[in-house]
């Protein structure tokens, strides 16, 4: 007998057996095991996806990450890293969610016909573009949160309209980010924030709005406070305190 290192799944209502890819391919990302075949599958039922193969990319010691290589249909739009993100999250839990979207013009073969997963290209990439110009940062709010991206993305620079999902974030990274706008602008962010508000641009104008929130209890706090201490005093005492 012969232990094969296919990886296939039965579907009970028809005994169809679906080929998910093999074992040895298996990866670990954030604790949790990935099957890129499973990914692939999804990504090829996308009408602008021709071909596609996903591995794991660890550009950077101990942050592993999954890069998505397309060869796109022959079509007037091609799909964009947002499209396809979203496309895939509808599909799949977000550890499976590739960090990268990489176009090439064909997958490379060995001489056997089968993917060269070893050929791909590990550096100067195309990534999909995410269909926005580069918005440099418009305000020192913004400054600083490109700083905190940049920094913790290992990016040299980035737009305020890119989200943060589509140029190497994820929860993990999500919540140490929260944890440094804490710590450096004094605002302590939901982690859900981020998800609701994914670019610097949304991130800044959430702060703000924390902050305006916060100014105004304070505010409410200080003059309940205020008059709690003035009806503990009789008429002349106030009357002395503001001068009457």
């Amino acid at each position: 007998m012969q232990r094969l290192r296919s990886l296939c799944r039965c579907y009970q209502s028809d005994g169809a057996i679906k080929y998910l890819g093999r074992s040895d391919q298996q990866v670990k990302i954030r604790g949790n095991r990935v099957e890129p075949g499973e990914i692939e599958q999804q990504l090829q039922l996308h009408s602008g996806v021709k071909q596609c193969v996903v591995m794991m990319r660890e550009d950077h010691p101990g942050e592993p990450q999954l890069a998505a290589y397309l060869v796109c249909q022959p079509v007037d739009a091609v799909p964009t890293a947002q499209e396809l993100h979203q496309f895939l999250q509808a599909r799949l839990p977000d550890y499976m969610l590739p960090t990268h979207f990489v176009r090439i013009s064909e997958l490379p073969l060995t001489p056997n016909g089968k993917v060269d997963r070893r050929a791909l290209p590990a550096s100067d990439l195309t990534y999909l573009s995410q269909n926005e110009a580069f918005v440099a940062p418009q305000t020192p709010l913004q400054e600083r949160l490109a700083a905190m991206w940049t920094e913790l993305l290992h990016l040299s620079q980035v737009s305020i309209h890119d989200n943060f999902f589509l140029v190497g974030g994820h929860s993990l990274l999500a919540a140490q980010l929260m944890l440094q706008i804490q710590t450096v602008i004094g605002v302590k962010v939901p982690l859900r924030t981020l998800f609701e508000a994914s670019t610097i641009a949304e991130m800044a104008e959430a702060i703000q709005h924390i902050q305006s929130e916060q100014i105004e209890q304070t505010a409410n706090e200080e003059l309940a406070q205020m008059l709690t201490a003035l009806g503990g005093l009789s008429e002349d005492d106030i009357q002395a305190i503001f001068g009457g």
